[in-house]
């Protein structure tokens, strides 16, 4: 499977990129309190970086369709990458070619999202899977991957929670508009019927619409009984999400199902205070294992960081 990174507030983050990126050709992997014996492959179909100076409101993204070292540019790139806010991702691919267009991370207007996990079969029910998308995002996907199609549905359950009093559809019948979003009248149908299933939200005002969003997108798999295996990271202007997530359905399996490997680096035992998230241990850092079913927040702007169990 893939490989994910995320860092903020390290002091140097040149050698930890380094490390993770090594990781793309590595035979065998490091995951302690799992030890899967299939995830053994080397991770050769593309590797990708998004970063965010202080001060500033843009992502910067380098990617290639490619195993790292054989970019004669990535020892340049990684030393002029600020030691603020990183996300990382190397390609195992599942979905899709090896290319540019289906490299992680996958951005859009301020959006980064990348993914270490699959959507079963997802050939099978990438139809049923987009109609959740709203309209005018459906013409942003590029590739072929089913990761850029959770991304756009995670950006369809955000875009209606921040617009539900307003939103708009193109059948006349609907009342409610707003003159920047659109949802078609089949869609506010379902997303209204997800979030009476859901009740009431459980979660803190602060941050609520990025847990509530997330719980909309698991529930979709849920209803559909579509297996879904989601480590994700997924950031915007202000926040940086991460999740370590597992749908199946118990009936096809004899036991339990878990997610893939997500670890938090202990940075103090590194003398550092940062925040450091990776699917491998990196070297010289404690490490545990990232709880599985629950979503964090980390506000860099901030400096807060919550967790739910979704």
């Amino acid at each position: 499977m893939c490989r994910l990174f995320f860092s903020f507030h390290n002091k140097n983050i040149e050698p930890l990129l380094k490390e993770f990126l090594a990781q793309s050709i590595h035979r065998k992997k490091n995951t302690p309190g799992l030890q899967n014996n299939k995830d053994v492959d080397t991770h050769t179909d593309g590797f990708g970086i998004a970063w965010k100076a202080k001060n500033t409101d843009n992502w910067s993204i380098y990617k290639n369709p490619w195993v790292y070292t054989e970019d004669q540019n990535i020892n340049k790139v990684i030393s002029t990458i600020p030691n603020n806010i990183v996300i990382a991702h190397i390609r195992n691919k599942t979905y899709g070619d090896t290319s540019l267009e289906n490299t992680h991370p996958f951005h859009y207007k301020g959006h980064i999202f990348a993914q270490n996990g699959k959507i079963d079969e997802y050939e099978k029910h990438a139809k049923l899977l987009k109609s959740y998308i709203c309209p005018h995002l459906l013409d942003e996907i590029r590739g072929e991957t089913d990761t850029e199609c959770l991304f756009f549905m995670f950006l369809s359950c955000i875009i209606y929670l921040e617009n539900r009093k307003t939103t708009m559809c193109k059948n006349k019948t609907c009342k409610k508009r707003s003159k920047s979003v659109s949802f078609t009248r089949t869609q506010i149908v379902f997303y209204k019927s997800i979030m009476e299933q859901l009740g009431s939200s459980k979660t803190s005002e602060k941050y609520s619409v990025y847990f509530r969003a997330f719980e909309m997108l698991t529930h979709i798999f849920k209803k559909h009984k579509i297996e879904l295996v989601a480590n994700i990271v997924y950031g915007n202007e202000q926040i940086v999400l991460i999740t370590r997530y597992i749908v199946y359905e118990k009936a096809n399996h004899k036991e339990k199902q878990i997610p893939r490997s997500l670890y938090w680096n202990k940075c103090s035992t590194n003398h550092d205070t940062g925040v450091l998230i990776t699917s491998e241990p990196l070297s010289h850092y404690e490490s545990m294992l990232f709880p599985e079913n629950t979503v964090t927040v980390v506000d860099y702007k901030k400096d807060e960081l919550i967790i739910r169990r979704i």
